[in-house]
């Protein structure tokens, strides 16, 4: 867990993780036995968010946006308050791709 963390956060300095290191980061997550050996779980959703926020911020195009919008709202499906639940939606409507028709 620490090892996908440290791939995916932000450097000292404000660097952005390079696109090398967030492809290892979620090669090691896809890798690591999380939740109780379950494929889907809190504590792999979270860390997924994660590394889906450091993607976005290193090259925020539009799959990007759409993987962390259903992150996003993954984690709004769990959250245990109105309040974060809201937030968690606000935040996942504020990288939704938009196109001009």
């Amino acid at each position: 867990v620490a090892a996908v963390r440290v791939l995916s956060e932000e450097l000292p300095g404000g660097n952005l993780p390079h696109a090398d290191d967030l492809v290892r980061a979620t090669r090691l997550l896809a890798s690591l036995v999380l939740d109780g050996g379950e494929p889907t779980g809190k504590v792999r959703d979270r860390l997924t968010t994660a590394v889906r926020e450091a993607h976005h911020r290193s090259a925020p195009d539009d799959e990007a946006r759409r993987e962390l919008e259903r992150s996003y709202l993954r984690l709004a499906e769990q959250a245990t308050t109105w309040q974060d639940r809201g937030r968690l939606v606000d935040l996942a409507h504020s990288v939704h791709p938009w196109s001009l028709l």
